[in-house]
């Protein structure tokens, strides 16, 4: 599927990219009309990974009545609070390239990375936190 929408993207920026000397860049006319849609597959990605996770903790609630360790309960509360901001953002960056100005939507696309990049650290700096207690 991103594959289908990659090359339709490229296809529909052929003609339009031109060499903008003022930025040292190429840059585009006119956004592709699929560029939105780029953002599904990912989402859906994400979905499916988090739809797995919550099963997995059920079930195995189920039978212990326990959810595990302290280093699961960090996963698992980080992991609900990575979902749910990036699925809200991934929406959000739909919403912009298909109504807003092009600047808008990279600049939600930037906003998405950082807060990627940011959980990750978070995640990682809370597990070693939580594996390795202050004294």
């Amino acid at each position: 599927m991103t594959a289908f929408f990659t090359v339709m993207t490229t296809i529909g920026l052929q003609g339009q990219m031109y060499y903008a000397d003022a930025f040292n860049a190429c840059a585009i006319h006119k956004l592709p009309r699929l560029m939105p849609f780029l953002w599904i597959p990912a989402g859906i990605f994400e979905t499916v990974v988090f739809t797995i996770t919550v099963g997995k903790v059920y079930r195995g609630f189920k039978i212990t009545r326990s959810i595990g360790s302290d280093l699961f309960l960090v996963m698992y509360r980080d992991g609900f609070a990575y979902y749910l901001v990036i699925i809200l953002l991934r929406g959000a960056n739909i919403l912009s390239w298909l109504f807003l100005p092009g600047s808008y939507g990279f600049a939600g696309l930037f906003i998405l990375f950082s807060v990627m990049s940011v959980s990750m650290t978070r995640l990682q700096l809370n597990l070693m936190k939580t594996a390795h207690p202050p004294l």
